[in-house]
């Protein structure tokens, strides 16, 4: 290995170790990966990745496996949506971004089967933690753990989720605009929805694909609601956290808006001033 490896792969396990402390900052990891990975060769990134890897399992082979489940696998799926076959195919930015989450839950799934003793250690540990240090009630926490283990699917597809659109931004945001999502994902909300309502179909698994698809489509609305933001605020910061607060704030409204968007049934054109030119 090279100096230039070497730095990268340490790096690497350093800001591994910033996710795990602060978890909103994990996107850095497969951004940092991506961008000052392009040069490298297969073997180079192979190489890179076991030395990495090997780095976070001296801590836990825990963390070598959420590693490989979320950062990893969200870093490989950008690298095979750049391939040029693909890149010019029908897969939208934020299909992309539903696959590779999709994805990346089903590893985490799978880690968790396997980690099953250990996440029942945890479990423990943690409801000693808050009902004698923050004399959290024995109720309340079981209805926290119970929520958690019914929305388990739902609530990792939003941490990768996010992960994997922050990481998105931050390599393409000035592309942001022009991102879309495909239309077929209705399926996975409108097939539920309909074995549920009228097939007796009730479930938690049900429940949970019906979130995931929800949500997609609200953070696609965030989108589009940017855009018409955008045409009266300039600051870019400003207008993602105002269309993220308002979307959230009225979700039923957005995930419709964002559905019929992805069928182009409604379009939005936004025209820009500038320089006293009018631009669609």
């Amino acid at each position: 290995m090279n100096k230039k490896m070497i730095k990268y792969s340490l790096i690497s396990i350093l800001l591994y170790s910033l996710a795990m402390i602060i978890p909103v900052a994990g996107f850095m990891l497969p951004s940092y990966k991506i961008k000052n990975g392009l040069a490298f060769t297969l073997k180079e990134h192979i190489l890179t990745n076991i030395v990495i890897i090997a780095g976070i399992a001296v801590t836990s082979y825990e963390n070598a496996l959420i590693y490989v489940s979320i950062f990893l696998a969200i870093e490989i799926m950008f690298y095979v949506f750049k391939d040029a076959k693909i890149k010019n195919s029908r897969f939208k930015i934020f299909d992309r971004m539903v696959i590779t989450s999709i994805i990346s839950t089903i590893l985490i799934v799978i880690c968790m089967g396997l980690l099953k003793t250990d996440i029942l250690e945890i479990k423990k540990l943690v409801e000693d933690m808050y009902v004698n240090n923050y004399k959290m009630s024995e109720t309340d926490l079981k209805l926290a753990f119970n929520f958690i283990r019914d929305y388990k699917y739902f609530l990792i597809y939003v941490y990768v989720g996010l992960m994997t659109y922050l990481t998105y931004l931050s390599r393409g945001r000035k592309h942001y605009s022009g991102w879309n999502l495909s239309y077929i994902w209705v399926l996975f909300y409108v097939i539920p929805f309909i074995g549920k309502k009228y097939f007796g179909m009730d479930s938690l698994l049900l429940q949970n694909i019906l979130l995931i698809t929800k949500i997609s489509y609200i953070v696609y609305a965030a989108k589009i609601l940017y855009n018409l933001i955008g045409t009266k605020i300039r600051f870019d910061i400003l207008k993602h956290v105002l269309s993220i607060v308002i979307v959230f704030y009225f979700p039923n409204f957005f995930f419709i808006l964002g559905g019929l968007a992805s069928f182009k049934i409604i379009k939005f054109n936004v025209i820009k001033k500038d320089n006293k030119k009018i631009k669609k």
